[in-house]
C-alpha cells in the first residue's frame, strides 16, 4: 500500500500545479498553443485523485477479504450456497 500511496503523492506535486495553467502568462505562446497544451495536460491532473481512489478501493477490498480469510471460507457464503 505504501508504493501505492508515495506515487499519488508524487503525481499530486508534478501535476496539480498544471490546474493554474491558463491564469499563468505564457507570452511566447499562441492563445490557440495555450488551450492546445492545456487541454493535453488536464487528463494528467486528475491522475492522482483517481489514482487515490483507486487505492482506497484496493484498501477496502484487501480488508473484507482478509477478514474472511480468518474466519474461514465456508464461513463467508450465505446458508445453502454450495462451494466448489
Amino acid at each position: 500500500m505504501i508504493p501505492a500511496w508515495i506515487a499519488v503523492a508524487v503525481h499530486a506535486v508534478l501535476w496539480t500545479p498544471f490546474l493554474t495553467w491558463w491564469a499563468t502568462p505564457h507570452p511566447d505562446m499562441t492563445g490557440t498553443g495555450r488551450l492546445v497544451v492545456g487541454l493535453l495536460y488536464l487528463p494528467l491532473v486528475a491522475w492522482a485523485p483517481l489514482m487515490a481512489a483507486a487505492t482506497v478501493a484496493y484498501q477496502r477490498r484487501r480488508a473484507t477479504w482478509g477478514k474472511e480469510a480468518a474466519k474461514g471460507v465456508e464461513e463467508s457464503y450465505p446458508q445453502g450456497v454450495e462451494t466448489c
